[in-house]
């Protein structure tokens, strides 16, 4: 929460750096900001004030954290990965709502014939949707994430 950001999602990815490092009792975070590898001058701007507010949450630096305007606390993030290979069209977008059963994108091949069409299996909101036209059987083409109850 120190970092600022409003999306919060706890993870414990076995192995991974930032959760063996927890288990030892050192405070850690993954932090995301961007997408498709690039950068913008905003996205960079939340890292410098959210390692900004942790610098001061920890005595390191003078002044208060900039807290984020809301939080919104993850309880699990569903990937949905790709039935088959073909040419991958999403329709989410970030952030949006959706509801189980919506129609989040499809799967088609070379010549536009219908292969797959992906759906939301629950109810949440866009973390990441992939880019790639092509994609293989197994590839992520998007992740939803679920809120905790409020």
């Amino acid at each position: 929460m120190a970092y600022g950001v409003t999306y919060i999602c706890r993870g414990d990815t076995p192995g991974s750096a930032y959760v063996t490092a927890a288990r030892e009792g050192i405070p850690t975070l993954l932090a995301e900001a961007g997408g498709q590898g690039i950068l913008s001058e905003p996205d960079v701007q939340t890292h410098v004030r959210g390692l900004t507010n942790v610098a001061r949450t920890f005595g390191m630096l003078p002044g208060e954290p900039t807290p984020a305007p809301r939080y919104v606390w993850i309880r699990e993030s569903v990937t949905l990965r790709a039935t088959t290979d073909g040419l991958y069209y999403p329709r989410a977008r970030l952030e949006e709502h959706v509801e189980p059963g919506q129609h989040l994108g499809s799967i088609t091949d070379p010549f536009g014939e219908p292969k797959a069409v992906v759906t939301a299996p629950t109810a949440g909101f866009i973390k990441y949707v992939g880019t790639s036209l092509a994609i293989n059987r197994g590839d992520p083409l998007l992740s939803i994430a679920v809120p905790e109850a409020s």
